[in-house]
């Protein structure tokens, strides 16, 4: 039997998969949300804030959350 592995697990110098951290939605407190990229006008208005746009798979809702 022969085991194959990936050349990026045989590299001492590759960085470890980052774990993220889960965001829940407001509404139907699914966990599968996915982040969407900020629009030009928050950016513009409140570029010093880390406000994230989220989307929820489940019900659809479209979100912002403050991360600290």
């Amino acid at each position: 039997m022969n085991v194959i592995f990936n050349d990026q697990m045989l590299n001492e110098n590759a960085t470890p998969p980052q774990i993220k951290t889960t965001i829940n939605c407001p509404r139907c407190k699914n966990n599968f949300c996915q982040r969407i990229p900020r629009g030009a006008s928050v950016k513009l208005i409140l570029p010093w804030m880390s406000l994230k746009h989220y989307y929820c798979d489940r019900c659809f809702k479209k979100f912002y959350k403050l991360n600290s």
